[in-house]
């Protein structure tokens, strides 16, 4: 039983190690710079999707954060950098990983398993405001595989999302790379970039049985090499 606190650089290994949160908020917490986790998995995640308004956010995107980047989740991380998340399992009814302004960060080799119905759930990974790197990974059910709210520079690589609202889902993000990614039976759409970002390049993904396969938005993007497969809708602009 763990509801954790990471405040210095370390790395913690676990081997079958599982952790269990009770239901009562986030599991893990980091708040140090260099810090790894790495072969643990992670269940009682809380359930809160959405976190408490602060009156002294005046930012144009509080409402975002607050309804994105403060759920509930298997391993939250704000502020930090040099962060390796790897080999790690998580059972949540909200979120996976929540990096709010963690440059750098890396999810790697990691399994996250969502709520049934997507409006129940939320997302696999939240990634706000710095590039992070999320590969070789699966993502079941919930709302959305990997949701990035300003993360310009984020690398998606050699995913795996399945049954999801959207596979990813990028807002005001620019210069990200999604690549050779593989979407199976989302309800809404395999890859969707929204708002009016630049430079993102959509290359070799693998989207087959959803309502629509690739859905972008704003101007200098590059979307090549990709297989949409039965879907109402292949590509929009």
């Amino acid at each position: 039983d763990a509801n954790l606190t990471v405040d210095k650089p370390v790395t913690l290994r676990g081997e079958s190690t599982r952790l269990d949160g009770g239901g009562d908020g986030t599991v893990f917490r980091v708040t140090a710079d260099r810090v790894g986790v790495v072969g643990f998995e992670i269940v009682g995640v809380g359930n809160a999707t959405v976190g408490e308004s602060t009156d002294d956010d005046s930012s144009w995107d509080a409402p975002v954060r607050q309804g994105y980047g403060q759920s509930d989740a298997a391993l939250a991380a704000t502020n930090v950098s040099g962060l390796f998340v790897a080999n790690v399992s998580v059972e949540t009814p909200a979120s996976g990983f929540v990096l709010v302004r963690t440059p750098g960060a890396v999810v790697e080799n990691v399994t996250v398993d969502g709520t049934d119905d997507w409006r129940d759930g939320f997302m696999g990974v939240v990634g706000m405001d710095e590039p992070i790197v999320v590969q070789h990974s699966t993502f079941t059910d919930g709302r959305d595989g990997v949701y990035l709210h300003r993360a310009d520079g984020t690398v998606l690589r050699n995913n795996t999302f399945r049954r999801n609202r959207f596979g990813t889902h990028l807002m005001y993000t620019s210069d990200a790379l999604i690549a050779d990614n593989r979407a199976r039976d989302q309800s809404h759409a395999g890859i969707v970039v929204m708002t009016d970002p630049s430079g993102n390049a959509i290359v070799g993904n693998d989207v087959r049985r959803a309502r629509s396969g690739i859905l972008t938005a704003g101007s200098g993007s590059y979307v090549g090499h990709n297989v949409v497969v039965g879907t109402e809708r292949g590509l929009s602009t």
